[in-house]
């Protein structure tokens, strides 16, 4: 008798132990990997600027000279606004029946892809406008004055690129934005253009606070109208960027192009040469924004 209850004792110990661990490869195999592409996909839909030295360039207002590779995350920066930029570029642009193209690039400058846009566009002799993030102008101000010296137009995309901290209040909004401003202002002399543009873009009632905010500090901002897709999805080759132009510019007079001279944008610079050849082809000039 005592060696069944002993055997039986065995047997439940065992099956206690198979249960256990069953549950444990169950809990390794899906619901971890499940809770980490939850938590993946929430920290790809955020819109920060990161490091890969791990110092978030949000929180640091030390120069750093020592950062190498700056990645912006920039999602939501991306499709083209319903409304358009007519109202916005009241005044800025030519006369109906002129064709134009503001091409503009965002969330530089950096070390690794805008001078060689420079290249490109000084190679084709087109003026283009860098919506520049001020924390990016402090530690490339050599491009930044470079981008001065060859007649492109240097506008404001905000001090930190930092969605969280901007869109909270529109008083930190104004504050981040004037902040840029006073660091173009030290780099570039006698700098005085009020152009900016609002990262993710100005368009949709939810920024309707920011935009009246911003135009009561004397700033004026612009959005676009067509772009080449490189800040959407999985990164695209070169000539998908070019198709994408091709798609978008609708605009049977002027074209507001975004892009982005941002850290990794390497297709957009294979791109450009072909993207300028299309729209000369289609007629436009190409001007700056101010």
């Amino acid at each position: 008798m005592y060696n069944i209850k002993l055997e039986k004792t065995k047997k439940r110990r065992k099956s206690k132990i198979l249960t256990a661990a069953a549950v444990f490869i169950l809990v390794f195999l899906v619901v971890i990997p499940a809770a980490y592409s939850s938590l993946k996909k929430t920290h790809d839909k955020k819109n920060v600027v990161v490091s890969t030295s791990n110092t978030p360039i949000h929180n640091d207002d030390s120069k750093m000279e020592n950062i190498k590779d700056i990645k912006i995350t920039d999602s939501k920066e991306s499709g083209v606004p319903v409304n358009g930029v007519d109202k916005q570029l009241d005044g800025k642009s030519a006369s109906a029946g002129i064709k134009e193209a503001f091409l503009t690039f965002d969330d530089g400058p950096t070390k690794g892809v805008t001078p060689e846009i420079l290249d490109v566009l000084k190679r084709y002799n087109v003026k283009a406008t860098f919506f520049v993030i001020g924390k990016m102008a402090d530690i490339n101000k050599d491009i930044v004055i470079r981008e001065e010296n060859e007649g492109h137009a240097v506008a404001n995309h905000s001090y930190s690129h930092d969605y969280k901290y901007l869109y909270s209040d529109p008083k930190n909004f104004v504050e981040d934005i004037n902040k840029a401003d006073n660091e173009l202002k030290g780099i570039i002399d006698g700098y005085n253009l009020k152009l900016i543009r609002f990262p993710g873009g100005s368009f949709g009632s939810q920024r309707e606070p920011y935009r009246k905010a911003i135009t009561e500090a004397g700033f004026h901002f612009i959005d676009w109208n067509a772009l080449n897709g490189d800040a959407e999805g999985k990164p695209k080759s070169p000539e998908q960027l070019v198709e994408e132009v091709k798609k978008t510019s609708k605009h049977p007079n002027h074209l507001v192009v975004l892009m982005h001279d941002a850290p990794n944008k390497q297709t957009t610079v294979q791109a450009l040469p072909q993207i300028i050849e299309y729209l000369q082809s289609k007629g436009y000039i190409f001007k700056t924004l101010d």
